[in-house]
């Protein structure tokens, strides 16, 4: 049983299926829209019970996920800035690289020299 599977069974069970969604999908192609639809719920609907559960939106819980992913990989290692943003779907490196320091309060250059 993953983490998600564990941490589902004690939620919600539109938020449970909502996660499960966001972990087989990457933040860049999310579509909130589509997620409540499939998990048989409105947008509004599951804005407020995802942030109820989790303390945060679908769409803030999928893109820190993938920061975290981007934080790691620049940790540990030698991947450019340019090809980890493209390795988790990022089409501009610039774009990536703005949410990165949007969310990390740092660049990813800054990130992986305090972190190495």
């Amino acid at each position: 049983m993953t983490s998600v599977d564990t941490l589902a069974t004690t939620l919600n069970p539109q938020v449970a299926a909502a996660l499960r969604i966001l972990h087989t999908s990457g933040a860049r192609d999310l579509d909130v829209r589509q997620v409540a639809r499939t998990v048989g719920t409105s947008v509004s609907h599951l804005h407020r019970v995802f942030k109820d559960a989790l303390g945060t939106s679908p769409l803030r819980y999928a893109r820190e996920r993938l920061i975290a992913q981007a934080r790691d990989a620049l940790s540990t290692t030698t991947l450019s800035c340019q090809e980890i943003a493209k390795r988790l779907g990022y089409d501009d490196p610039l774009y990536f690289s703005a949410v990165f320091k949007r969310i990390t309060g740092v660049s990813p250059r800054e990130y992986r020299k305090r972190h190495r």
